[in-house]
């Protein structure tokens, strides 16, 4: 059986290895060490956007609570940092390619957390590791267990005193999923790993060009009999030489006025830069590709010589943070939150706030629709005055609108 079947052209060699360059293109396995991690993030602002963006655009609406006390879930958010520790962990898990956030309840390690018994007030700190300071125990291999493929448990690094730590007590997150569960422990591994090679093309075509700017323009000059009077003159005459041209360079830069002998002939050698923007642009847009991060973001203009004004782009990425949201960081957290529903002793449900930015007039036009559709349902009878209000604001907040503006005209507007 032939397991090394393709297309070959004996007319153009495609396909052929011993012709064709591109047959001799092969994927390896390539892992970045944790220093080369820290190196990019550190000094690439290239590799940092690509791990920090999403990150930060999945957190930076945040969230909307609805229920029957709102208020005081948000009140227990707030006071256990729980958005800027989520943010946290998930840039961390994004670099290494896993993080952790550890719910510090008070309750024994070693057995699963047991939310019902959370109290108010019972999620004492959240503290978040990454991949480096959590010890993975050994991978549960039972596929009927509900932590198939993940650790039994964790030990945290450089201390003994907490022991075996049940994975519950952890919000988990994982970077891109790995499919050699073996290799990394339970956890994913880093995004830069596939996206390192375009963010170094990106960056080493920046450095070139800004090299190339000092050859920008060179000025040539003609004299007789150069190499025969550097073999016969020696160091003498090359030192003569220098001097003389650091003379010229240096009236020139004064004067603007160059003095050379009559036999000498003087030109001036310009490089042209016009296609370098394009190609520059054109790698940082794959750069920015390897994370389905369009142009309008990564680089915070949309593509030049483009007729798109880049919001169609923009609608796609934010189509797809959302996604992120719901299928990704929702399951990720759900423990975390019903954890803080305990904890603020309320219940409640939760909606992401929307990413795009509307403009005044589909402001105004939400706002407008919005109050006519809550007057039918006032009309109703249903719902008192404070319940009618109080749905007019979670509707409008879950659509990114701030209430505050609006002041009681627009619920005069509901109560008519």
């Amino acid at each position: 059986m032939n397991t090394n079947d393709g297309l070959t052209s004996l007319i153009s060699n495609m396909g052929n290895p011993g012709k064709d360059k591109s047959a001799s293109t092969a994927y390896t396995s390539l892992r970045l060490t944790d220093d080369q991690l820290i190196a990019a993030y550190s000094s690439s602002w290239i590799a940092r956007k690509l791990v920090n963006l999403p990150a930060n655009d999945m957190i930076r609406k945040w969230r909307t609570w609805a229920g029957d006390n709102p208020a005081v879930i948000e009140a227990e958010e707030k006071r256990l940092k729980i958005r800027s520790k989520v943010l946290e962990c998930k840039i961390k898990s994004r670099l290494f390619g896993g993080a952790a956030i550890f719910i510090g309840t008070g309750q024994d390690l070693t057995q699963p957390l047991n939310i019902n018994a959370i109290g108010t007030a019972g999620i004492k700190y959240l503290t978040v590791l990454d991949r480096r300071e959590l010890t993975a125990g050994e991978i549960v291999t039972d596929p009927l267990s509900e932590y198939h493929n993940k650790p039994a448990y964790y030990t945290v690094s450089g201390t003994s005193s907490m022991g075996n730590i049940h994975p519950s007590h952890f919000v988990v997150m994982r970077g891109n999923e790995s499919m050699d569960i073996a290799i990394n422990d339970g956890w994913g591994v880093s995004i830069l790993q596939s996206a390192m090679s375009a963010a170094k093309n990106a960056d080493s075509t920046a450095g070139n060009i800004a090299s190339l700017i000092f050859e920008a323009n060179v000025d040539v000059i003609g004299i007789p009999d150069l190499t025969a009077n550097l073999s016969s003159g020696g160091a003498s005459f090359e030192r003569n030489l220098l001097n003389r041209f650091a003379l010229f360079s240096a009236g020139k830069g004064i004067s603007g006025t160059g003095i050379l002998d009559k036999e000498e002939e003087y030109s001036r050698k310009t490089t042209s830069f016009a296609q370098l923007p394009d190609l520059l642009e054109a790698f940082l847009m794959i750069a920015g590709a390897t994370e389905g991060i369009p142009a309008t973001r990564f680089m915070g203009s949309p593509p030049k010589g483009m007729s798109s004004t880049g919001e169609g782009d923009m609608k796609t990425y934010y189509d797809e943070i959302q996604s992120k949201q719901n299928n990704e960081l929702m399951d990720e957290i759900d423990v975390l939150d019903r954890a803080l529903q305990q904890s603020a002793g309320a219940q409640g449900s939760y909606t992401w706030n929307p990413l795009q930015q509307m403009s005044e007039n589909e402001e105004a036009e939400i706002v407008k629709l919005t109050a006519e559709g809550l007057s039918i349902i006032n009309d109703l009878g249903v719902f008192g005055s404070t319940e009618m209000r109080e749905i007019a604001k979670q509707q409008l907040t879950a659509l990114g609108i701030n209430t505050d503006v609006l002041g009681d005209e627009f619920m005069g507007d509901i109560d008519e």
